[in-house]
């Protein structure tokens, strides 16, 4: 199955959603309580039923470090599309003006995460945040140091993001793995 959101408008609070997928196409328009003028939207399946759809609220554009970013909504369906059901959030921010999101997914159900991207000041480090319980409350993993390694590419102060690369299950523990990128 494909998703595809669409905003109706800069300002708007009403997204479009179509579910393609083998011989069948659902449209579900979702109204926020508020507009949005800058989203910046993830999607993807973690099952053949169940899907997401995170969107985030940007203030001006990613691009510039002084933007605040709030998550503004997060999505789910467990029938292939045909329904979403949604969940607002208010006063939920990343924990500085300074970050933009990177990357955001949802592994399962109730696992998903997404990082930011950091223009550092004297608190270096890029940030990941993640949600045990489908995405209802979010909670802001410890900081990723640079590694020593990475050293001779960079210093407190560069432009650092991290990705998610991975996450696998062993003996109950949950193992992330982050990429940190520069530049």
């Amino acid at each position: 199955s494909q998703i595809i959101v669409s905003h109706e408008k800069y300002g708007s609070n009403t997204f479009y959603i179509t579910t393609l997928g083998d011989g069948y196409e659902y449209q579900t328009t979702i109204s926020l309580s508020e507009g949005i003028r800058t989203p910046d939207i993830y999607s993807g399946f973690t099952s053949e039923k169940n899907g997401y759809i995170i969107i985030f609220h940007m203030e001006g554009y990613a691009v510039s470090p002084m933007d605040d970013i709030e998550l503004a909504c997060v999505l789910k369906t467990t029938d292939a599309g045909k329904t979403w059901e949604k969940t607002e959030y208010s006063n939920f921010a990343v924990a500085n003006s300074r970050e933009y999101i990177k990357y955001a997914c949802f592994f399962s159900d109730d696992i998903g995460f997404f990082t930011a991207r950091y223009y550092s000041t004297d608190h270096f480090a890029p940030r990941t945040y993640w949600t045990l319980d489908g995405g209802m409350t979010w909670t802001n993993m410890p900081r990723l140091d640079l590694p020593n390694m990475l050293e001779p590419f960079g210093k407190p102060g560069d432009d650092f993001a991290t990705e998610i690369a991975d996450l696998t299950v062993a003996d109950g523990v949950y193992i992330l793995t982050v990429r940190i990128c520069h530049g």
